[in-house]
């Protein structure tokens, strides 16, 4: 049976659910250090996830907490819940946000948030090291612009997508690639090999690789185009985004089988982070974006939308949600 592994903020549990939504099993609970990405390793039968730490402070209700301080690290779980353990010490980066991995080639790859790193290691948590540096200390680290948030990694190719999603609602969000190899020699924040595939972006959070050649992602920025679940070709050519789904209250967790899976933070009255939505499509040359902006001449991205789907019942309560 194919399961989704989520993970439940709110009451710090990690959960398996079957597609189909009726069967959920709990892998293991005790998750207290603000657990944000999961990956299942099927070759070892191995689960991993990121914990962005301790908050600084309590956050007040409906505010965001902040996570300046170093304390995240990485675990590792068995699929039935045992031999839980720590690979990634704890303060040995800032921040763990999503994390996606090369299970054949033996490394875990994952954005450092208020870090502003992407980071990798081997299966282990040895060989910590950078691969990207979007900015240093405390002043770069209060600019939300640097801050990394989605990974996903295209393995045929050796590439490595990542969101930088930019201050909340401010439509400054963008979207990279670079070899997933640093070059012998080079400096991680000074990088010459960085494409920039799109900016003014409304807020993309997390991103997945959709089959050979689409990215998708989720975006949390404000309407009309954030809260949105996007699509972009990325090979052979680099496309312009478009929406294929909106009406979602924070769009966060994405991963993708034949169809991709969304998890959104939950509305007032709902349980916390519900995986709330389950879309079926196929990325084609029907589904055009209204506006192409001028080569060299950023401009806010117009998107055409498709018609409002009927939401299926909800998934499951979570956080994040991947592929098991």
């Amino acid at each position: 049976m194919t399961e989704i592994v989520a993970l439940d903020l709110e009451a710090g549990v990690m959960h398996a659910v079957s597609l189909d939504g009726k069967q959920v099993r709990t892998v293991v609970g005790g998750l207290d250090r603000c657990p944000a990405g999961v990956v299942v390793d099927k070759l070892r039968g191995h689960i991993y996830w990121t914990n962005m730490g301790t908050p600084d402070a309590r956050p007040q209700r409906g505010a965001e907490p902040e996570f300046f301080s170093r304390n995240g690290s990485i675990e590792r779980v068995d699929l039935d819940g045992g031999n839980r353990t720590t690979i990634v010490p704890i303060g040995a980066f800032t921040t763990g946000k999503q994390l996606t991995a090369d299970c054949e080639g033996g490394r875990l790859y994952w954005c450092d948030r208020e870090g502003m790193q992407i980071l990798t290691c081997d299966l282990n948590g040895d060989d910590l090291h950078a691969l990207v540096v979007t900015g240093h200390g405390d002043i770069d680290a209060d600019v939300e612009r640097n801050w990394c948030v989605g990974i996903c990694l295209d393995l045929d190719r050796r590439l490595l997508y990542w969101t930088q999603k930019g201050a909340a609602k401010a439509g400054d969000g963008r979207i990279f690639r670079v070899p997933m190899d640093l070059p012998p020699g080079a400096d991680p924040a000074a990088r010459t090999d960085i494409e920039l595939l799109w900016e003014n972006l409304p807020e993309p959070i997390d991103v997945e690789l959709h089959g050979v050649g689409v990215l998708v992602w989720t975006d949390r920025g404000a309407a009309p185009h954030g809260n949105a679940l996007y699509e972009a070709q990325v090979q052979p050519e680099v496309g312009t985004p478009t929406i294929i789904s909106t009406g979602y209250h924070e769009a966060i967790g994405v991963t993708g089988f034949r169809f991709p899976l969304l998890c959104e933070r939950s509305r007032r009255h709902d349980p916390p982070g519900r995986c709330r939505h389950r879309y079926r499509y196929r990325p084609g040359p029907d589904r055009q974006p209204a506006h192409r902006p001028r080569a060299g001449r950023p401009v806010a991205p117009r998107f055409r939308h498709e018609p409002h789907r009927n939401h299926p019942p909800p998934l499951l309560t979570a956080n994040r949600s991947f592929g098991l």
